[in-house]
């Protein structure tokens, strides 16, 4: 990946990390004297506390720069609009067009200042970004720790449940639906610890509002089964009703499960997202600078531009260059439009209602 694209990863990372560390999707249950309880509430609080003050900061920034830029481009645009309406005229205005010209060379020039500020500790984004890496560095090993004692104790107070889900799994097995399991490469990990019904639970993800999930695999193996069904069904009725009775059953044990569990749940979501929400900052520590540097060297691209165009446009041979121009328009377009459109889109997204 290059750097713009390292960028988008990290800051994506970073909020997703900030929405599952958010106080509302953490839950520890019976405290009473457990020592790594009461350390995973004080770890949860102090996560909540620099999220509220230093992760909303750093959010707020990320948010910042790409409205802002964003916002010039949308003027950017309508003038070099106005300027194709112009001279698409069969008898172009040169006095609008030249006008035109330096209402747009303004713009590129504010967004010139606004990048260079923004590599200046004014703005912050490398700073703030450095100090929430370092201050979860800490959390990370504390809540490795936790989360793999509470892993520890629940596997063993759950063999019971744990056992019976694994039978599940094996009746299921032993029902002739397997061979669509076989047909799909579907290879199910069977639970032999808590840990995978965890992560099976894909505990640590939450989508945004702007992505719409992918449901393309998942509608073509709908479909698949869907037509297998339709033949075989009539003719193995009682083995896929069988099935699907247990497939029920290990999806109700493995919900209740984690709901008896939720101590556990909570130390495996405060570790994987305080490790993510680390590296996310190193990943926008690092690759900061460089985002701004292509973006102003684009920027200083579409100036000098538009300085030629001021200098053809501004002799009396101006009428010369109308034909040149209507093409050549639609190159003054920056080249990271989407980039920054994604960005914006990423760093104001929100939890998805359930």
């Amino acid at each position: 990946m290059d750097n713009m694209s390292e960028f988008i990863s990290a800051c994506r990372k970073f909020k997703q990390s900030i929405i599952v560390l958010e106080k509302n999707n953490l839950n520890v249950r019976y405290i009473g004297d457990d020592v790594d309880l009461s350390k995973l509430v004080d770890i949860t609080s102090n996560i909540q506390l620099l999220i509220n003050k230093q992760g909303h900061e750093l959010n707020t920034l990320l948010s910042d720069f790409p409205k802002y830029i964003n916002f010039i481009s949308a003027d950017v645009d309508a003038v070099v609009n106005s300027i194709k309406n112009e001279i698409n005229k069969a008898s172009p205005n040169i006095s609008e067009i030249r006008d035109f010209i330096v209402q747009l060379m303004g713009f590129l020039e504010s967004k010139d200042i606004y990048l260079k500020k923004c590599l200046n500790d004014k703005y912050r984004v490398r700073d703030k970004a450095k100090i929430v890496r370092d201050d979860t560095k800490e959390y990370v090993k504390d809540s490795l720790r936790i989360y793999n004692s509470l892993k520890e104790i629940s596997n063993r107070e759950n063999r019971d449940r744990l056992r019976e889900i694994r039978d599940l799994m094996a009746e299921k097995d032993n029902l002739f639906i397997k061979i669509f399991n076989k047909l799909l490469n579907n290879q199910e990990e069977k639970p032999f610890s808590i840990e995978v019904v965890i992560q099976k639970m894909n505990l640590n993800t939450k989508k945004f509002s702007e992505e719409e999930a992918d449901g393309l695999d998942s509608g073509v193996i709908v479909g698949i089964i869907g037509i297998i069904l339709t033949i075989i069904v009539p003719i193995v009725y009682s083995e896929a009703k069988a099935y699907l009775v247990a497939l029920e059953k290990i999806a109700d044990r493995e919900k209740e499960l984690v709901y008896y569990n939720s101590s556990l749940v909570t130390a495996y979501r405060v570790n994987n997202s305080t490790k993510d929400l680390s590296d996310a900052c190193e990943g926008i520590n690092y690759n900061y600078n460089t985002v701004i540097n292509k973006l102003l060297s684009d920027n200083n691209n579409l100036v000098t531009s538009v300085n030629q165009m001021k200098i053809d446009f501004g002799g009396n041979d101006w009428s010369n260059y109308v034909n040149v121009y209507k093409s050549k328009l639609d190159g003054f377009k920056g080249k990271y439009t989407n980039f920054l459109g994604i960005l914006y889109q990423i760093v104001n997204s929100q939890q998805k209602e359930k």
